[in-house]
């Protein structure tokens, strides 16, 4: 597999709203309510995306040129990973690794001591496995519903 990395574009967007669509509904599911699922799928919107693409420094996974994950770290917050998804066709495949490690990179070309994501339950064995330890367990209240998530980190030399 000839994995491709770079920077995503606004047009990008209907194409990750759907990738991210489809891995909350097949992935995540087992772990959240139907409620929760339909809600975090709201939140999955071409327009939310392009919302968070402004203040995101985004990248494309590709494989035969073709969309199989997507990561960002937030601009405001550049030690705050904000979004990283997987096609549930790619997962354990190492599209996820191969996008941690290049927002890893761009961290640590930027000075960053640390990086910090709010992971889901689903999410969370995955970034136990790349080094980062739950610093606490929280409930994220999204138009009135809670989802549990883990704030995690981890630190850089």
């Amino acid at each position: 597999m000839s994995m491709r990395m770079r920077r995503a574009t606004p047009a990008d967007m209907p194409a990750l709203s759907k990738l991210m669509q489809e891995t909350i509904r097949t992935v995540n599911n087992p772990d959240y309510t139907p409620e929760q699922i339909d809600i975090w799928c709201g939140k999955a919107s071409e327009e939310h995306l392009k919302e968070l693409h402004e203040n995101a420094t985004r990248y494309i996974a590709e494989v035969d040129r073709q969309i199989v994950g997507f990561g960002d770290i937030e601009r405001d917050n550049p030690s705050e990973i904000g979004l990283l998804y997987v096609h549930h066709q790619h997962i354990r495949t190492g599209v996820g690794s191969a996008l941690l490690k290049q927002l890893e990179t761009i961290a640590k070309l930027n000075g960053i001591q640390s990086l910090s994501v709010n992971a889901s339950i689903t999410a969370k064995p995955f970034f136990e496995a790349k080094g980062f330890a739950v610093t606490e367990e929280r409930q994220r209240e999204v138009d009135g519903t809670s989802f549990k998530v883990y704030r995690m980190e981890k630190r850089y030399r």
